[in-house]
């Protein structure tokens, strides 16, 4: 009777532990899975983050962009104006000669 009961103990004893062994089995997959979760929700944030500072950048590079077109736009604006000068003053450089030339004309003909 006492080996019966014995066995019986055994018996219940195994079964306990073999439930208890699955138990912990799922309890670890799950732990692994909050953790992988856990990782995933990271690497989420992390390249979020990133994602803002390139839009951040993007932005700032735009802007640098039109400044420097509207600065390009100026320089050029600048430039048409200093060749109409230059055009201008070679115009009058021109004139002054001619007016030179029919000075010492109308002087050695004194």
């Amino acid at each position: 009777m006492l080996e019966k009961h014995e066995r019986d103990f055994l018996k219940a004893y195994r079964v306990q532990m073999l439930k208890v062994q699955d138990e912990l089995a799922q309890l670890r997959q799950r732990a692994n899975e909050k953790e992988l979760q856990s990782k995933q929700e990271k690497k989420i944030t992390a390249l979020e983050k990133e994602i803002a500072k390139f839009r951040n950048d993007c932005a700032a590079i735009l802007k640098y962009n039109s400044m420097q077109k509207q600065l390009i736009s100026d320089y050029a604006l600048r430039k048409r104006e200093l060749r109409e000068d230059e055009e201008h003053l070679e115009t009058e450089i021109t004139q002054c000669k001619v007016d030179k030339i029919r000075l010492k004309i109308a002087l050695a003909k004194e």
